[in-house]
């Protein structure tokens, strides 16, 4: 082989290495739970009624713990702006989430706080697919919860 085709080779590999770091978006910074001026009850069932509203199964429910897991769901529409994905070459739109909202709070006052894990699924064998949040679908959830159970 020539020279020129090892640094030509050589450079697109560094090319491609550079263009897949710099794919993903750093993490967003770690978002405080989300008051609510409504008691822990009224929040909880914003919560449950917007997932059964929203035909996003639940998977685990504990009101207890004040925690709610729904299963991982396919989301219709453009999801572009919920989360960046990457499988270190490529940036694709999340399909769905998995979801967790975390609900505290007592007779007067609560907070909530979602989070998402956003999912593109691959073909078998291909190249895994990691996804990271920009929290827009969160604060929104957030905002949603907190807006019906302050006007209940």
């Amino acid at each position: 082989m020539s020279k020129s085709y090892n640094r030509t080779a050589r450079f697109i590999s560094l090319a491609i290495l550079s263009t897949a770091c710099a794919t993903l978006p750093p993490a967003p910074p770690t978002r405080s739970d989300t008051p609510v001026a409504a008691p822990f009850g009224r929040t909880w069932d914003a919560v449950v009624d917007y997932f059964a509203r929203s035909s996003i199964p639940v998977k685990t429910i504990d009101r207890t713990s004040g925690l709610i897991a729904a299963e991982a769901t396919q989301l219709a529409g453009d999801n572009s702006s919920y989360a960046r994905c990457s499988n270190g070459i490529f940036s694709f739109a999340p399909v769905g989430a998995s979801f967790n909202a975390l609900i505290k709070g007592d007779s007067t006052q609560s907070t909530v706080r979602v989070t998402a894990n956003w999912i593109r699924p691959t073909a078998p064998g291909s190249a895994s697919v990691s996804c990271v949040t920009t929290d827009v679908w969160e604060k929104k959830f957030e905002a949603a919860i907190k807006a019906k159970a302050e006007t209940h």
